[in-house]
């Protein structure tokens, strides 16, 4: 008896110090050569709530055990309940529950838009989509897909390409194929895109479906709108740039509603509860001014929201010199929509450029 005891004893000390050291890797660590040490570093790297709380939001703690209280319940009233899946990656999955990992695989790890590098290649990309990921309200003869990004100034060597984003995650079949999808995503190889307008406004749009991306990353609907309904923040990013030899006249808008509408347009916003709207207002950036990075936070994701639209608007500014060729406007690139936590979203405007330094157009 007393060397059983002395057993757990030891094992419960062994599971405290391999957690202390799990706490120390980055998500992509832990869900992939972490798991693979052992059983035991395997269950602590995919569920142990001391491991992931850094990593998710404190509100998604609280969901999980929500989740996972209410399937257990379920599956001890209801054997019947209980599905066998043979790519679950924890006890918690097993059991019908939510494990951690699996919520910071949905929510945070991937950007929520579609084709975020504004590349030619991608415009149509995951493959079987009606709609464009990126759509042109206006001016499309007057915009280019480049790449690399033309007419930019080189600045310093940091400026000369915009930063890549977020990747977009590709719906997989499978827990294990959706981790596979998150953490090496389809990306386009080689040097960064952009989209880039000319001398009358050009105008792109994105809508997207929070609960339909949450649930291509592997939760069901009901889980993606309980995940939108506690309050996260929202933050949305994009590189622009100037024309080396024109000024640029640019205008970003965050919009967000219940998705009740068939269509969301700006014109057509109506405040709710449900919403929130962003509109940047118009800005001019001088010529030859590089890559700037814009950002906005959403404090909080209204409860009841299930859609975002994400707009761009861009026309050089001003008399152009003489020469210039068509696509003089400013270039849009490394587009980013993310769910985040407090961390990131404290640090979300690191690196980006004052707005209100921007002047008015």
């Amino acid at each position: 008896m007393a060397i059983a005891a002395d057993s757990a004893v030891q094992c419960g000390q062994l599971d405290e110090l391999v957690e202390l050291f799990l706490t120390h890797l980055p998500p992509n660590v832990l869900l992939t050569k972490a798991t693979c040490v052992s059983r035991q570093w395997r269950q602590l790297a995919m569920s142990s709530e001391g491991v992931w709380h850094s990593h998710v939001h404190p509100e998604l703690l609280k969901l999980q055990k929500d989740i996972c209280a209410s399937s257990k319940q379920l599956h001890a009233t209801s054997p019947r309940a209980r599905h066998a899946d043979s790519t679950t990656l924890c006890p918690e999955e097993e059991a019908g529950g939510l494990p951690l990992s699996r919520l910071y695989l949905a929510v945070h790890a991937s950007n929520l838009l579609r084709n975020p590098t504004l590349s030619r290649a991608l415009s149509r990309w995951p493959s079987g989509l009606v709609q464009q990921p990126w759509c042109f309200n206006a001016g499309e003869s007057l915009a280019a897909y480049e790449r690399p990004p033309q007419g930019v100034s080189r600045i310093d060597s940091s400026l000369r390409f915009p930063a890549p984003p977020a990747p977009y995650a590709a719906p997989a079949q499978g827990v294990l194929g959706r981790v596979a999808a998150l953490l090496t995503p389809q990306q386009q190889a080689g040097e960064p895109g952009c989209l880039a307008t000319g001398a009358q406004w050009v105008e792109v749009v994105q809508v997207v479906d929070l609960v339909g991306e949450l649930a291509a990353r592997g939760l069901t609907r009901q889980q993606a709108a309980a995940v939108l309904d506690r309050g996260l923040p929202l933050g949305f990013s994009v590189q622009v740039a100037s024309h080396h030899a024109a000024a640029a006249g640019l205008a970003v808008c965050v919009m967000l509603d219940d998705g009740a509408t068939p269509r969301a347009s700006m014109q057509s916003f109506v405040a709710r509860p449900t919403s929130h709207l962003f509109f940047s207002g118009y800005r001019r950036l001088p010529a030859g001014s590089g890559w700037r990075r814009f950002a906005h936070v959403v404090a909080n994701v209204p409860v009841g929201c299930r859609r975002a639209m994400v707009m761009l608007r861009g026309r050089a500014a001003g008399a152009l010199p003489q020469g210039v060729e068509t696509h003089c406007g400013p270039r849009w690139a490394s587009t980013e929509l993310r769910l985040l936590t407090p961390h990131q979203a404290e640090h979300w405007g690191v690196n980006s450029s004052d707005q209100e330094a921007w002047p008015a157009w």
